[in-house]
């Protein structure tokens, strides 16, 4: 995971996500875009209710679901970037 695995992931409460039957959807009034995640990204969501590491979301994720944790930390580094790129969560 490199520097980002040790660094705080902090949800922006400026954009909430709603919660749409699996997923979560985001709408950025500033930039008039959309973002939806897959069940997987909704959990992520939810679990950073609280600001949590990657090491600690993946944790949560290896207790639901049955994946390699190499792989669960690549695309956990992955999406939460993405999410960063979108302005829907920053790193402390």
């Amino acid at each position: 995971m490199g520097n980002i695995g040790v660094k705080t992931v902090i949800q922006r409460t400026e954009l909430p996500g709603s919660r749409i039957n699996d997923e979560v959807v985001f709408f950025n009034q500033g930039t008039g875009d959309y973002y939806g995640t897959g069940p997987v990204g909704a959990d992520i969501w939810e679990f950073l209710a609280d600001p949590k590491t990657l090491g600690e979301l993946c944790d949560l994720l290896l207790e639901k679901y049955e994946v390699d944790r190499e792989e669960c930390e690549a695309q956990v580094s992955k999406f939460v970037l993405d999410m960063i790129d979108a302005g829907i969560c920053t790193l402390q």
